[in-house]
Order: C-alpha cells, then sequence, then structure tokens
C-alpha cells in the first residue's frame, strides 16, 4: 500500500481548431501492490489532479471557438506490472512499471464535455525501505492518453499464400507525466 503525492506535468495538445494547455499542479493518489515474486508486483493505481485548462483558437476559429480558461480534474485509473533490481544493496530497489487503464478528463464547467480515454502509463523510479514493512519510494511517471482513429480487417491471397489480420490506428491525444515521493507500507506475512 502506497500513498503518494507529487507534481503533475500537464501538458499541452494542438488540433486543427486550436491549442489546449492544462496546467502543472500537484497530484495526489494511491498505489495497491500484490506481490508476484522476486521484486516483481501486480499494481493498481489511482491519481488525481485538480488544475486549470486554457482553450487558445487559432485564428479562423476564435468567433466559433473563443478563448476560455475552465477547471479541471485528470482522474488516472491503472492496472499493470512493477519489476524491480536490488541495487547497491537489499534495502534499494530500482524498479521500471507499464500500465494500462483510463483517464477521466472532468471539466468543472457545465458547458463542457467530460472526457474518457484509453491510456497507457511507463515509469521507473527507486524504494528505500527502513524495515521489513515501511519504505519511501520516488517515481518518475509518463502518461499517453489516446484517441483511437479506426480499425480493419484484412484478408489476401498471393504468390506467398494466404494471410490475414487487424489492425488499430490510435494517437497519443496529450503527454503528460508526473514526479511523486510515496510511502510504502507492507501488509500481511
Amino acid at each position: 500500500l502506497s500513498p503518494m503525492v507529487g507534481y503533475f506535468f500537464g501538458g499541452k495538445s494542438n488540433f486543427y481548431e486550436g491549442s489546449l494547455k492544462i496546467k502543472d499542479n500537484i497530484n495526489y493518489g494511491l498505489h495497491l501492490g500484490f506481490d508476484a515474486g522476486g521484486h516483481s508486483m501486480l499494481e493498481l493505481s489511482y491519481a488525481v489532479s485538480a488544475s486549470e485548462a486554457q482553450w487558445r483558437p487559432n485564428f479562423s476559429y476564435i468567433d466559433l471557438l473563443p478563448s476560455r480558461e475552465f477547471d479541471i480534474q485528470t482522474h488516472m485509473f491503472l492496472i499493470g506490472g512493477t519489476k524491480g533490481v536490488e541495487l547497491s544493496n537489499p534495502q534499494l530497489i530500482g524498479f521500471g512499471t507499464f500500465k494500462a487503464g483510463a483517464v477521466y478528463y472532468n471539466a468543472t464547467n457545465g458547458d463542457i464535455s467530460d472526457v474518457w480515454r484509453f491510456m497507457i502509463n511507463l515509469g521507473a523510479g527507486i524504494k528505500y525501505y527502513f524495515t521489513d514493512k515501511v519504505g519511501i519510494k520516488f517515481q518518475g511517471n509518463m502518461y499517453m492518453p489516446m484517441y483511437f482513429n479506426g480499425g480493419g480487417i484484412y484478408c489476401g491471397i498471393g504468390s506467398g499464400g494466404s494471410n490475414c489480420g487487424a489492425s488499430v490506428s490510435s494517437t497519443v491525444v496529450i503527454f503528460q507525466g508526473d514526479l511523486t515521493a510515496g510511502l510504502i507500507f507492507k501488509l500481511g506475512q
């Protein structure tokens, strides 16, 4: 069990109509890990950041989509794996993580629609254990919410034989990240 707090980099995304910038702010959350042997874990995590977003339209969209600022909350729900390795001593563990899940962008102004997106997360950090049950960890994460553009299924026959396949096209909407610190509490055995 690991409560955490950190600094969230909100990111910026450019569209044909203009640009959206989510301001940097603090975030906090909780990681719940299940031991998978060695220094590997299955981890569930939740993090939230409350911030402000700025919309700036391109010249031809000023009248249709005027500039505005609004409050936004970013809620991240992820599940994945963490793999660690002992560094200079058994109490110091370096680790990497890969998770997938969903992000919920909640615009707190009533006239802006909320949005759910599929998200993947890459992270790395270090853990230091003071005792067998208590420690601290420092972690950096890169969050990539995605927009799926389309997909297809195909089959064909040619000189090399027959072949079938499927494809999915997606785009990372906005790159986001954080730097966090947290406490570690090992429960159970």
